[in-house]
């Protein structure tokens, strides 16, 4: 291996992806066990590698020396083979600053806590002290090293809370490291994992209304940095955000969230196109596994048979990848179906003009669902579930424009 990225846990990265968008087209992901780390760096068999968990403070031992800053830190997570001299960096710190400047993150004197005690955390605990924040605490498993997670739970004073552990990271993601909803002072949730775009912990936290920061902006400008070190060619602040949007656009799903009439499967289809991303129409999907109409389905089960059906399927698809997801009109109802596909997916909420909404669900005389056998009880439905499709929604789209722009203002709104 030339160039590469060593984990016991690395089949999930992007790293490869990214590297390779960068130019380096042959970057390989390799598992380590911890008792293969001494042996894999001993032997040198490499030009480059990115250090990943759990090896970030074990490489240290290894090497020949290290920057200042990765000495500071404690941590490393890249090395550089110069002709048999190991030298180690800290590239994650170059890319967790970038990461709190571009989502104007104020730590100044806040109350900050790091979930987690290994080479991530000890970075992130020097960025803020050199970002001037006011307490810091960290957050681990180990008894006696650090506050407990039990005391985390009930923390009323913390501002600014860092995940830096990997719990709730793809395939895992329904997993969060901690309950969030006593921490009655909490502003800021920053998870460094990236996969899925918005963690468990995240959903939580936006629910509250609280700022949440994903770690996708701390991966791509860590690979630039990482990439400088690997080639002598820097990576500009443009170019790092056109990465960062080709990552997010190439992975991330959209959810599109309203009323039978408001156009999901229509617009759906046509952005899916545009983005080349995959469809889905989760109504679509349970007929034909049914082999029934939704109206069958539903006379056939009643509405909460049905309501179950559609949550087992929503389950599936929120561990999709790289979709446009149509949701049923009333899948809102259940708030959990929403909060799992937004962890790895922008909601977006189709409002259209509720009379032509009617006139496109009605103008056939189209009474497939019988929740909405009449133009009143639509009305009524869109006026019980108004107020959850916005809360849901990371987008509000007012669909009374042409499918051309509406496709434009999601693709713009959603920064893909």
């Amino acid at each position: 291996m030339k160039y590469g990225l060593i984990g016991t846990d690395v089949q999930y990265s992007y790293s490869k992806k990214l590297h390779e968008m960068m130019g380096r087209d042959k970057y390989e992901l390799l598992i380590l066990k911890p008792e293969q780390l001494g042996l894999f760096l001993t032997k040198k068999d490499f030009l480059g590698i990115n250090v990943t968990m759990p090896f970030k403070v074990d490489c240290m031992q290894y090497l020949d020396n290290m920057e200042q800053r990765a000495r500071q830190i404690g941590s490393v997570n890249t090395i550089i083979n110069q002709r048999g001299f190991l030298m180690g960096y800290n590239t994650d710190y170059i890319g967790f600053m970038y990461l709190l400047n571009k989502n104007n993150v104020d730590v100044f004197g806040k109350d900050c806590v790091v979930m987690g005690s290994g080479g991530t955390s000890k970075m992130i605990r020097v960025a803020l002290q050199n970002k001037g924040a006011g307490r810091i605490r960290y957050c681990s498993r180990i008894k006696n090293n650090g506050m407990s997670y039990r005391d985390l739970a009930n923390d009323i004073d913390v501002q600014v809370l860092i995940n830096a552990t990997p719990v709730g990271r793809y395939p895992n993601i329904e997993e969060k490291p901690v309950d969030i909803s006593n921490m009655k002072s909490l502003e800021t949730v920053i998870d460094i994992n990236y996969d899925p775009y918005t963690s468990a912990i995240g959903v939580d936290a936006k629910e509250r209304g609280l700022k949440y920061v994903g770690g996708i902006d701390m991966l791509v400008m860590q690979a630039g940095a990482a990439h400088k070190l690997f080639t002598n060619k820097r990576i500009s602040d443009d170019e790092i955000a056109k990465l960062t949007k080709k990552i997010i656009r190439g992975s991330v799903n959209i959810i599109l969230i309203g009323m039978m009439g408001a156009g999901k499967t229509t617009i759906g289809k046509k952005l899916a196109k545009k983005l080349k991303k995959r469809f889905v129409d989760t109504d679509d999907v349970l007929e034909q596994s049914a082999d029934a109409t939704i109206a069958q389905i539903i006379n056939a089960r009643g509405v909460d048979g049905f309501r179950a059906m559609e949550t087992n399927l929503i389950d599936k698809c929120a561990n999709l990848k790289n979709t446009v997801i149509a949701t049923g009109g009333g899948a809102i109802e259940n708030l959990d179906n929403l909060r799992k596909l937004r962890k790895n997916g922008i909601i977006v909420f189709l409002n259209r003009d509720l009379d032509a909404s009617i006139e496109a669900v009605f103008a056939d005389g189209n009474k497939n669902r019988p929740l909405a056998v009449s133009e009143e009880k639509f009305r009524e439905l869109y006026q019980e579930r108004y107020d959850n499709y916005c809360m849901c929604a990371d987008i509000i789209i007012n669909n009374n424009e042409s499918i051309k722009d509406i496709i434009k203002e999601i693709i713009e709104k959603a920064g893909l």
